[in-house]
């Protein structure tokens, strides 16, 4: 499931994704499959690479990519 949380109510996007993200803590307590990436700050590859990365636990990933359209120009 992608999830995109966009608009000009920045308020109410980062409320929403912070219930997100706490409702996946209660049921995923490790937090191994959980990652956090400024798109603004690394590339695109930190990206791929966490979402082809196969998880020996069976437990759903949760990635959140910040800024996806603040790249910096060595992306």
């Amino acid at each position: 499931m992608i999830l995109l949380l966009f608009g000009k109510d920045t308020y109410s996007s980062k409320k929403k994704l912070r219930e997100i993200v706490e409702e996946y803590k209660k049921r995923h307590q490790s937090g191994l499959n959980f990652t956090k990436i400024d798109l603004a700050k690394n590339d695109f590859n930190q990206l791929k690479q966490s979402l082809e990365i196969v998880s020996m636990f069976d437990e759903k990933k949760l990635i959140i990519a910040e800024n996806p359209l603040d790249q910096n120009e060595d992306s």
